[in-house]
């Protein structure tokens, strides 16, 4: 067993050890992490690909191979399924004179992705990579799904027919829902796409979003407003994040009441036949 020496100390910790430690080959970045069979599958951001880690000794994770993706091309997300490894392809957002500044990619517009210039050659890889990955730390591609935008972000695989993906096509505000046909992983197709009414812009549609910046303040709306009902609790109050946004009708209650910028934070009680959520707190996200 490795020496507490040989570990990083946390910064805290509680109920917990840690019992081993790998810097995953001097890629010292990852963001989504599938454990298959003893090896760890890590995609990368800063890194662009994604790592193999065996880690069948937790006390001794090895770094025992890496995957480069194309250039200027990043993994946020990768799914693990027996035989298959799905890997998200992206560009690299932070290689975006416009994202110079990190924090532009959270304050953005919300048509932010749809009015941006489509660049006249690419110089990313967009959509799915398929990997047979029966010989755990030789992975090897056998197919990929082409995006025309900048590509995939969220991907969701449990095995079978259908694989769940959110892609961001060109002339949208947004990503959107894809569905993913893996009837044939070496030729992976998309069944179905599903969107807002309001993001296809280069369609025509136009989006009325209850603010201008800030497409989590939306989804905060919405899910303030709907998620206690929909699961059979009490209804709670919607709340607008700005004193200048406006709440659709739709997502207005009984009491239609509004509050200000400094009450952001709000907490929720509700029963299910399930499970009981004594509090649960819904955050404005900017």
């Amino acid at each position: 067993m490795a020496k507490s020496l040989d570990l990083p100390i946390p910064s805290h910790a509680r109920n917990m050890r840690l019992l081993g430690y790998s810097d995953q080959g001097g890629r010292s970045d990852g963001q989504q992490i599938m454990v298959h069979r003893g090896y760890a599958y890590i995609g990368h951001v800063c890194s662009q690909g994604f790592s193999i880690v065996d880690v069948h000794d937790p006390t001794r994770p090895t770094a025992v191979g890496y995957v480069p993706n194309p250039p200027g091309t990043w993994s946020l997300h990768l799914q693990v399924h027996e035989d298959l490894l799905l890997l998200v392809h992206a560009r690299d957002m932070f290689s975006m004179p416009e994202m110079a500044d990190e924090r532009n990619y959270y304050k953005g517009k919300a048509d932010f992705s749809a009015i941006a210039k489509v660049p006249v050659q690419r110089d990313w890889s967009a959509g799915m990579a398929v990997f047979d990955i029966s010989e755990p730390t030789e992975p090897r591609q056998i197919g990929f799904l082409p995006v025309a935008g900048r590509g995939l972000h969220r991907i969701w695989y449990v095995g079978g027919r259908w694989a769940y993906a959110s892609a961001l096509f060109d002339g949208f505000t947004d990503y959107i829902l894809i569905i993913i046909d893996m009837a044939n992983p070496v030729h992976p197709q998309i069944a179905g796409r599903y969107w807002l009414p309001g993001m296809n812009v280069a369609a025509g549609e136009k989006p009325n979003w209850p603010l201008e910046h800030g497409r989590y303040d939306y989804i905060m709306l919405l899910w303030r407003a709907t998620l206690p009902t929909a699961v059979g609790g009490t209804r709670a109050s919607s709340w607008s994040t700005s004193p200048t946004a406006t709440i659709p009708g739709s997502l207005r209650t009984s009491a239609g009441s509004r509050r200000s910028a400094a009450e952001r934070i709000t907490h929720c009680r509700f029963r299910t036949a399930n499970c009981s959520l004594s509090s649960m707190r819904l955050y404005w996200i900017r």
